[in-house]
């Protein structure tokens, strides 16, 4: 870290997408080498400013320690996009140096196409029994860190959504009052496999900032956040674009080696020939 221009440092921190943009022009393996040596907090502000398809390959080079600490840094949705861009054999020592329960929930969001729901849902969620109490559900708010502020999912034993508190409602009642009596029943979850696009404009978001997601089964398995689904969409926008700039110049290198590859075919050779005799 001592090796880091304090000016460099400075230049992050105050105009980060500025120093996004230096670092994506910059040789990868160059730009892997000054990231692997700035602090986290740093490298976390530059990295959430590049396309995923751009920090996956930065993250790929970083030694595993220093991508995993980066990663858990940032966004959580957005570092499992960058996660999701990468080869399994770079992305598995990463998960492996982070703490179990958030391998778990990387593992789930990778398992889901990148453009469902379930790929952005966050698994930490605020979930209880409709018996509990209001001052039950207060207690768990005040003890719960990096949670959606969507308020309280209700599920009965198999863990199947039963309504939601709204975080007022929780304000205004009583701490006696059963969560039963206040949940809201009507609204509707959404599949772990609906696609962003077919939820972006349900009016539900309108009264809720976040709404809980279900399994097939329709067990309550996370929870999508209304500023999450819009930066889901606008990063999924901007990345779709990003590779579509990149994709004329993979397509002349496979051109190339296709021509190459029917260059080799078409001339003949002694030991072609010798294998074509009769």
């Amino acid at each position: 870290m001592a090796s880091a221009p304090a000016l460099s440092l400075a230049f992050i921190d105050r105009r980060p997408a500025a120093a996004a943009r230096a670092l994506t022009a910059m040789d990868i393996d160059d730009a892997a080498a000054f990231i692997e040596d700035i602090p986290v907090r740093y490298v976390a502000r530059v990295l959430a400013r590049m396309s995923a398809w751009t920090a996956a390959g930065i993250v790929s080079r970083l030694s595993p320690s220093a991508a995993s600490a980066a990663l858990k840094a940032m966004h959580y949705q957005r570092a499992a996009a960058v996660l999701r861009l990468m080869e399994p054999a770079y992305r598995n020592p990463i998960l492996l140096e982070m703490p179990t329960r958030l391998q778990r929930d990387f593992h789930t969001s990778l398992a889901f196409p990148a453009d469902t729901v379930g790929a952005y849902m966050t698994t930490m969620l605020l979930t209880q029994p409709g018996d509990h109490t209001v001052a039950d559900a207060r207690d768990q708010i005040r003890r719960a860190r990096r949670v959606e502020d969507a308020g309280v999912v209700v599920v009965d034993d198999a863990h199947r959504l039963m309504g939601v508190v709204p975080l007022l409602s929780l304000l205004r009642e009583r701490g006696t009052v059963a969560l039963r009596d206040l949940m809201d029943t009507e609204l509707t979850p959404l599949s772990a496999r609906a696609r962003l696009s077919s939820v972006v404009t349900l009016e539900a978001w309108d009264q809720y900032s976040g709404l809980p997601v279900v399994s097939r089964g329709r067990h309550v398995i996370g929870i999508l956040g209304r500023k999450t689904l819009r930066e889901a969409v606008a990063m999924t926008a901007s990345d779709v674009a990003a590779a579509s700039n990149a994709l004329p110049l993979a397509l002349v290198a496979t051109l190339g080696d296709v021509i190459g590859g029917l260059a080799r075919l078409l001339v003949p050779t002694k030991a072609r020939r010798r294998a074509d005799a009769p």
